[in-house]
């Protein structure tokens, strides 16, 4: 655990500590995470460069938090809508991921790729290797939504959650015996205890009702994480995988946000899975045989300029092209009823 980190869930704690808001883990605070979160991975790239090195050791841990909030959002969403939230469910979430993830991975391709189409998926699919420099989240998250819709549309609801662990630990013994590099099975424990999350947060909450139960337990389990991180065994790194992001969604739920600026982190927030995809090209554009950018500061400045413009062209895109599919299932729906 860098310093950094560690500076940041201790103060987490005293703010929390504090404010003490009895609330649970709200759509403001959810879009706080996905606006700083995309901005720590891109500074987790870089961080070979020496201004950057206290976020070397950040990208596991961003990774999960990532899975975490879309474990929690989804077993939220289900438990607010229930089976009809599962109508069309992996039509909609897949298509939300593919449709950026196949515009961007074409524009990386066409500026940079040379090798052929054969070769780039066998290497994806055999190796792990994914076209788009960092995308492999993008096909891990696939697979959880498909995890998720299994679990919850086939089984009941005692068992729903844990067949969602067997299946990741399935998925990441696969992952491992292929020979798949460790980010690719690494982060994703914490997709499950999000799902955990939600089903627990209301118990949670009430036990750590009191402002120093709260204070206590949260620097007791930021001290044994930290620990357990430093030991480097297996077991004891995948723990901290999966109970760091939980610690921060405690936190986070009692904490006032109010005075953060609104506009920023949503836009920041709306366009996060656009930043994830984009980063790679950037730092491609801006370092390449080409082009290469001598100063490490104004091509960090440039990498986090360039992202962002292009995650916002990119998101509008795709939002117009969605816009467009569900004006023609409207229609077709429309004159089929009639």
């Amino acid at each position: 655990m860098s310093v950094l980190l560690l500076v940041l869930l201790l103060v987490g704690v005293l703010f929390a500590v504090i404010q003490n808001r009895q609330s649970s883990l709200k759509k403001d605070k959810l879009e706080l995470l996905r606006a700083i979160l995309p901005l720590c991975i891109i500074a987790h790239h870089l961080s070979y460069i020496d201004f950057l090195k206290e976020f070397r050791s950040w990208g596991p841990i961003v990774n999960a938090v990532f899975f975490a909030i879309s474990g929690y959002g989804l077993a939220v969403s289900y438990r607010a809508k229930r089976e009809e939230y599962l109508n069309g469910f992996l039509l909609k979430k897949v298509l939300r991921l593919m449709l950026p993830l196949l515009i961007v991975t074409s524009i990386y391709l066409i500026c940079f790729n040379t090798d052929p189409i054969r070769t780039i998926f066998y290497d994806l699919i055999a190796n792990g290797a994914s076209p788009l420099p960092y995308s492999w989240f993008v096909y891990v998250l696939m697979l959880m939504y498909v995890f998720f819709y299994i679990a919850y549309k086939f089984l009941p609801d005692y068992i729903r959650n844990i067949s969602v662990v067997l299946l990741v630990i399935v998925y990441m013994v696969l992952a491992y015996g292929a020979g798949y590099n460790k980010i690719w099975f690494y982060s994703v424990v914490a997709f499950p205890a999000g799902l955990y999350y939600a089903e627990y947060e209301t118990r949670i909450s009430s036990l750590l009702k009191s402002r120093w139960i709260l204070g206590f337990v949260s620097f007791f389990l930021i001290c044994i994480l930290a620990f357990t991180i430093s030991v480097h065994q297996t077991i004891t790194d995948y723990i901290y995988i999966a109970a760091l992001p939980l610690v921060i969604f405690v936190l986070l739920s009692r904490t006032d946000i109010q005075n953060l600026n609104a506009s920023v982190v949503t836009f920041l927030s709306r366009i996060s899975f656009e930043v994830y995809l984009l980063q790679g090209f950037s730092m491609a554009l801006l370092r390449n045989n080409k082009v290469f950018i001598q100063s490490d500061l104004l091509y960090v400045l440039g990498v986090y300029t360039i992202t962002i413009v292009t995650a916002y062209l990119v998101n509008s895109i795709v939002r117009a092209i969605n816009n467009k599919i569900s004006l023609i299932v409207y229609q077709h729906e429309n004159s089929t009823c009639r």
